[in-house]
């Protein structure tokens, strides 16, 4: 028998038009990603043991199956100020609207806004090969984090479920792949990523940590499709910054005054390669102080704040 080499495809995005329904994802579809690992999930129902057989073991009953697909994505623009990048399908099933703006008359932006947990989310259908195995998740939605760390590639940490599809052998579909309106990403330093602000001050990042905190639940009533719902978010995000005196950024003041700022921090310089995140409103949690190579740094919580009846507690704009 021969010998079965792990071979990886890219991670192939599309929507189709009907929930539930395989949109056939092809190699025109792939995102460059890194890291893909694909785990099976179900309920489970246990068997009563049978009374006149006291020493049978019955294997439980499964339902409700599914896919989670964990990857990892550069934080980059398409290429093109005013065009979606190759992840606004993943965006978008993630709880996010998309707003274009064309470059012309410009400037090209894309500004990817939080929806209201009541609005309708959008899904998309997963599909990647593992060595002669194909997996395809349908009607995903997910939640993601996004980490910047000085001196490594700005990136997303995405986990997308979906609806089980049963694997089956193939080859990896459609090589050479079409990355659309993709690049590599660029390493986060002070020439690539130029601005980090706190309530307008500028501060000297080491990392940013924020976590969509989707919780997705499936859905399987009799009489309904089976799905994947974001049913709640919980926002995390937390910085850790060089110190500053007191007299130039009081942390300690901000948290106990319960004080709210805002966030923007600009990753990329060249247009249609720029990322930039905004929280408009946040309160500061307890800050702690470490050492680095006889560097004093601040890790700081923060607690994204909402504005009743808006939608911009946080964007994330490509331009």
């Amino acid at each position: 028998m021969a010998q079965l080499f792990n071979s990886k495809s890219p991670v192939l995005v599309k929507k189709g038009n009907t929930y539930g329904t395989s949109s056939a994802p092809t190699s025109v579809n792939a995102i460059i990603s890194y890291g893909l690992e694909i785990t099976s999930t179900q309920e489970e129902v246990e068997r009563e043991r049978d009374d006149l057989n006291p020493g049978r073991i019955s294997a439980p009953e499964y339902y409700d199956r599914g896919w989670t697909f964990s990857f990892q994505t550069r934080i980059n623009g398409s290429g093109t100020a005013g065009t979606a990048s190759g992840l606004s399908l993943l965006y978008r099933a993630c709880g996010f609207s998309e707003t274009i703006v064309p470059a012309s008359p410009g400037p090209g932006s894309v500004t990817y806004a939080l929806l209201d947990m009541q609005a309708a989310h959008e899904w998309c259908d997963l599909l990647a090969v593992q060595g002669i195995t194909k997996y395809e998740a349908v009607g995903c939605r997910g939640t993601f984090s996004m980490m910047l760390e000085a001196g490594q590639f700005a990136r997303h940490e995405w986990e997308m479920q979906g609806l089980f599809t049963e694997p089956s052998q193939t080859s990896i579909p459609g090589q050479p792949f079409t990355f659309t309106n993709q690049g590599q990403g660029k390493i986060v330093d002070p020439t690539n990523t130029p601005t980090f602000t706190l309530g307008g001050t500028a501060m000297c990042l080491q990392s940013l940590n924020l976590a969509i905190g989707n919780t997705i639940t499936g859905s399987a009533k009799a009489g309904c499709t089976s799905k994947r719902e974001i049913t709640s978010r919980e926002i995390t995000c937390e910085l850790v910054m060089e110190a500053k005196a007191y007299g130039d950024f009081n942390q300690w003041a901000k948290h106990i005054t319960r004080a709210e700022d805002a966030l923007v921090l600009v990753h990329g310089t060249t247009a249609g390669s720029i990322t930039e995140i905004n929280i408009p409103r946040f309160a500061y949690g307890t800050p702690t102080r470490t050492d680095n190579n006889g560097i004093e740094y601040t890790t700081v919580p923060i607690h994204v704040l909402h504005t009743a009846g808006q939608t911009n507690d946080l964007t994330i704009i490509e331009r």
